[in-house]
């Protein structure tokens, strides 16, 4: 990258010194500065407008508006709302682990773009992501990740509505979406699967399957429920049908934007499991509960050993504990609900309900 130092001559008092000096002096300074950088860097390319790391693993979002478009804050608040769906469909798909958002008090940020969509049209992904990245927002910066829904266009390359990468070595990541993905008649959106599968790009899921090795055989037909399939190949799916497979499970708990203990509202209770590929024995989850009081109960899982232990106790409230307790503020009877990823990433859920008078 061209370095772009600049001097003010005009500062330089020419009244004792000579013309021929001041360019002598004015190489050799500009030599002194090449010289200096390039032993700093190793000769390697720096940018300017690079921000240090975050080093928090938090995931932020945006909702971009071209300057061809127009501002809806309708679809301000879909976004917001989506951001927090998918949220609370991660930790429950996954067995336990979600991402934190990088505000969680106004959740998404807007942004006014510099240009007219017609602009970005030739390549969103660079054109976008640098613009954002030299205004300072937290963009291909270490330690978060940026997913970008963006007013009134139809697709974000020649050959997908939307994509999402892993950036930075695992560190950061990105994913541009068009607003359409998420404007349905109802609320909630009867399929959010795109926005899954693009995130899942930025946590470094790949595809489990191309097109060109479709149709599958009868045994792999399980990948088809995977939500890292292609968003046509889910056409018609609703969220609750879209899940992980045992190998997506194994990254996705190894990677650090998703974290156990996020302390969200979960209405989440339930999403599709995919012990496939088959890497293990199916673990079977047992629920123990105890009666501390009238409104608190013990809870103990009978497996010991297991990777992810995530608990609903269905008044909103979660835990990654393997023997939690919980207190119940309202009475009602509670529907709680246990999932246990084994070492080998195999899930099974068990159920339980309880009264609290």
């Amino acid at each position: 990258m061209q370095l772009n130092h600049k001097f003010d001559t005009n500062n330089l008092s020419l009244n004792h010194i000579s013309r021929s000096f001041v360019n002598t002096y004015m190489r050799n300074l500009i030599l002194i500065i090449i010289l200096a950088v390039t032993v700093l860097t190793g000769c390697t390319s720096f940018s300017p407008i690079d921000e240090p790391p975050r080093n928090d693993y938090k995931v932020h979002a945006y909702y971009v508006v071209p300057a061809d478009k127009s501002f809806s804050e309708d679809n301000v608040i879909r976004v917001g709302r989506a951001f927090i769906e998918i949220q609370r469909w991660y930790q429950t798909a996954t067995g336990g682990i979600t991402f934190e958002m990088l505000d969680e008090e106004s959740v998404i940020d807007v942004y006014f773009a510099d240009h007219s969509s017609s602009y970005y049209e030739e390549d969103w992904w660079n054109l976008l992501l640098y613009e954002m990245k030299s205004n300072r927002l937290p963009v291909e910066s270490p330690g978060t990740i940026t997913i970008i829904w963006v007013e009134g266009i139809q697709q974000v390359t020649a050959n997908a509505i939307a994509f999402g990468n892993e950036l930075c070595n695992g560190e950061c990541g990105a994913a541009i979406l068009p607003i359409h993905t998420l404007i349905g008649q109802t609320w909630p959106i009867v399929d959010l699967g795109t926005s899954f599968h693009e995130i899942g790009h930025t946590f470094g899921l790949e595809h489990p399957v191309e097109y060109q090795d479709l149709p599958l055989s009868e045994e792999e037909q399980p990948i088809l429920q995977s939500v890292m399939c292609q968003n046509g190949v889910r056409e018609g799916s609703n969220n609750s049908e879209h899940g992980f497979l045992t190998t997506e499970k194994q990254i996705l708990t190894s990677n650090p934007f998703l974290k156990e203990n996020v302390n969200i509202y979960q209405d989440y209770w339930f999403t599709n499991i995919i012990n496939y590929p088959e890497t293990g024995p199916v673990p079977e989850p047992g629920i123990l509960e105890n009666k501390v009081n009238s409104t608190t109960y013990s809870f103990v899982s009978n497996i010991d050993d297991a990777v992810l232990y995530y608990w609903y106790f269905g008044d909103g409230t979660t835990s990654n504990e393997a023997n939690p307790t919980h207190e119940y503020l309202s009475s009602g009877l509670f529907r709680v609900v246990l999932t246990v990823t084994s070492q080998e990433y195999m899930t099974s859920r068990a159920y339980k309900y309880v009264e609290i008078d």
